[in-house]
């Protein structure tokens, strides 16, 4: 658990963030182009928070204190279902109102 509170950063860990901050630009850049740019971003925000539901779920937690280990004794399987239905839930809908936005702007 040491390497997790040291403050020094490796060089994996920096050519990892600059991955990830191309790929999310790459991303981005992308959908400025599209349709889907308000449903992609909710999307993502909405499937990164159900990512951090399903891990503390499926995952033991390192330590026996902190955040994370109190949230996983309070969260369930059931509660893991509900937040997929909820997920699909917001998906649609999100694409749905993107549609309902752009469907009379395209017609006229």
């Amino acid at each position: 658990m040491e390497i997790m509170k040291d403050s020094h950063v490796g060089s994996f860990a920096v050519i990892g963030v600059i991955c990830l901050l191309l790929g999310k630009l790459t991303l981005y850049s992308w959908l400025l182009g599209t349709d889907f740019l308000l449903s992609g971003i909710v999307t993502a925000f909405v499937f990164s928070r159900f990512m951090m539901l399903y891990a503390i779920v499926s995952y033991p937690s390192a330590r026996k204190t902190g955040l994370g280990y109190t949230v996983q004794q309070y969260v369930s399987k059931p509660a893991l279902l509900w937040s997929v239905l909820i997920l699909i839930l917001l998906i649609v809908a999100s694409r749905s109102i993107i549609l309902a936005f752009a469907l009379p702007v395209s017609l006229s």
